[in-house]
């Protein structure tokens, strides 16, 4: 009997021993944690990681055997970023400048590009929602085979939009018809995409039938809406995710009559320029409008009772009447890189103010409920990313809900919450620590930071 006893005690203390000899590949310490879920900071942590899993969160100062330790010292801890609007030809050309195809001796150089864009400033997720359809085959597999090295990345495959006369843009597809929408999104499936992008060139019944499909399938759709299929039709057709702030005004100028009233007055004051300041304006021409705000206010409570997702996309707005941190010039055909839109003194001054009044609507909009996530859509994604968090904050949003919607509201938008966009214990460990902190003065959402991708330094 003592010989069974001594040796039941033995096993309890050699099972105990071996549990707290348990190795973890690498451990953060002495870290303040954002919960991105209930936005609130929890001191005083240690973060222990397991190939690309957070394996345990405990006390810091508590006792651990690791195989590489960083010294979080009192730094806070994020989980990494979301960029729920990118497109590969952001990065690696657009028209003229871009490959004719994804070349499998080129990808990890296309990768490495990617990442450099994106990772070392926090953004360790991206959602590409249109490419050239010959880059779709090269795409999916990047998708399906992640890399410490690389962002985690999603596709849509190319944006839908309804049969032209015009040679469609490189990262668009045309479908003739309502069946031939369907048929693009079975045969999308079935190469494994799971997520979805309708374009605004869209029509009503290949829309429709595009969603429906997607729907059916569980497919994750996105739309850029405007006046083929605004914004209250893609909700009333059941479209959850958004993008784009600026479409908003297409949804209230609703009519022929509208719009017509709103570009007489505004091709009064203003010369032709490219598309960007005529939809500054009409911000303000809807605040100035009774009967238009009262529309205006009505779409934003819809979307708040229909818990709708948009993307935010603000960036490239101020970086065009220089509101950016990052200067990011807008490409169109009369101008390039090189030779920036110019705006006289006066009309920078007005811009910026209707840029204020659109930022008001956005408030407005995360208020409400509306969910807000990130969304650059611009040559230098990382930057911007970081630029749209300053620009959120001189908005009035807090500290704590733009680190929400960096990181939970884009896992949400992307179904991918279940995975990652929070530490938590099973979780992805895709995290971000800052060398100083946004909290105590916001300018430190630039600062320097650790990246950790799938559990691994950057």
């Amino acid at each position: 009997m003592k010989t069974r006893l001594f040796f039941s005690f033995f096993l309890f203390l050699l099972f105990f021993s071996c549990k707290k000899a348990q190795q973890y590949d690498l451990a953060i310490t002495n870290v303040n944690i954002f919960d991105s879920v209930n936005k609130k900071v929890i001191e005083n942590k240690t973060v222990l990681i397991n190939a690309d899993t957070i394996s345990a969160i405990i006390p810091a100062g508590n006792e651990f055997t690791a195989i590489k330790v960083i010294d979080g010292k009192g730094k806070l801890v994020t989980p990494g970023f979301f960029d729920t609007h990118t497109h590969l030809g952001n990065v690696l050309g657009d028209y003229e400048k871009a490959p004719v195809t994804l070349r499998k001796d080129s990808i990890n150089s296309y990768k490495q590009r990617i990442a450099e864009t994106f990772i070392p400033y926090g953004v360790t997720t991206i959602k590409d929602v249109g490419q050239p359809e010959k880059w779709v085959v090269e795409s999916v597999k990047w998708q399906k085979n992640p890399n410490c090295r690389f962002p985690d990345f999603f596709i849509c495959g190319s944006a839908i939009i309804s049969d032209e006369e015009r040679t469609p843009y490189m990262n668009h597809v045309e479908v003739k018809d309502p069946q031939d929408a369907a048929k693009k999104i079975e045969a999308y499936f079935k190469m494994g995409i799971r997520y979805l992008k309708l374009y605004s060139r869209l029509r009503t019944p290949e829309f429709k039938a595009a969603l429906k499909k997607a729907n059916e399938l569980n497919m994750n759709t996105c739309a850029h809406v405007e006046y083929n299929v605004p914004i209250d039709s893609a909700m009333t057709f059941g479209l959850k995710r958004f993008e784009h702030l600026l479409t908003l005004q297409s949804s209230v100028l609703n009519s022929n009559e509208d719009w017509y009233a709103y570009t007489t007055a505004y091709e009064k004051n203003y010369k032709k320029r490219s598309f960007i300041p005529p939809l500054f304006e009409a911000f303000r021409y809807i605040e100035e409008d009774s009967v238009l705000n009262a529309r205006m206010i009505k779409l934003i409570d819809r979307m708040a009772s229909e818990k709708i997702i948009l993307s935010t996309t603000i960036h490239i707005l101020a970086s065009y009447i220089n509101r950016s941190y990052f200067r990011t010039y807008i490409v169109t055909r009369q101008h390039t890189e090189e030779e920036p839109e110019m705006l006289t003194p006066e009309e920078r001054k007005r811009f910026n103010e209707d840029y204020d009044i659109m930022m008001k609507y956005l408030k407005r909009m995360h208020d409400k409920g509306v969910k807000i996530t990130m969304g650059t859509d611009c040559m230098d994604g990382g930057k911007a990313f970081l630029s749209e968090m300053l620009l959120l904050k001189e908005a009035g949003f807090t500290t704590e809900d733009i680190l929400q919607i960096a990181t939970y509201n884009g896992a949400v938008s992307m179904g991918l919450e279940n995975k990652s966009g929070s530490i938590q214990v099973g979780k992805k460990a895709n995290l971000v620590i800052f060398e100083k902190n946004p909290f105590e003065e916001y300018k430190n959402f630039l600062s320097p930071k650790i990246v950790i991708k799938d559990g691994k330094q950057y």
